[in-house]
């Protein structure tokens, strides 16, 4: 997992595939736990599927950022991984944007 600051509000999260998505999504938790202080853009361009665990793990994770007043937004997001997501009903509990710009786009907009 790679994370960059992309500004003083806003991280950007790389995700390994899977086995690693998961506990990369866990770590990204531990972290916001401790502070979160940035909206945070997850990108799935590495990930083919999402496993039960990452599943759990993303919602707890938008869970915790939506409480701290921030935005999750997700990018990259692969059509099978949008299935599994639309299939459990969870698909419109997220925002997924295209790419990076996108997302960044839905952030600034957003915040005026």
């Amino acid at each position: 997992m790679t994370i960059l600051k992309l500004s003083d509000s806003v991280l950007l999260v790389v995700l390994n595939k899977e086995p690693d998505t998961r506990n990369d999504i866990a770590a990204i938790n531990e972290m916001i736990l401790k502070r979160c202080d940035a909206d945070i853009i997850i990108d799935f361009s590495q990930v083919e599927l999402l496993a039960s665990a990452a599943v759990s793990n993303l919602l707890l994770l938008r869970q915790q950022v939506s409480m701290s007043g921030h935005k999750l937004i997700l990018i990259n997001v692969a059509f099978a991984t949008k299935c599994i997501l639309n299939t459990l009903g969870i698909q419109e509990a997220f925002y997924i944007a295209a790419d990076k710009t996108d997302a960044l786009d839905a952030l600034l907009s957003t915040a005026n």
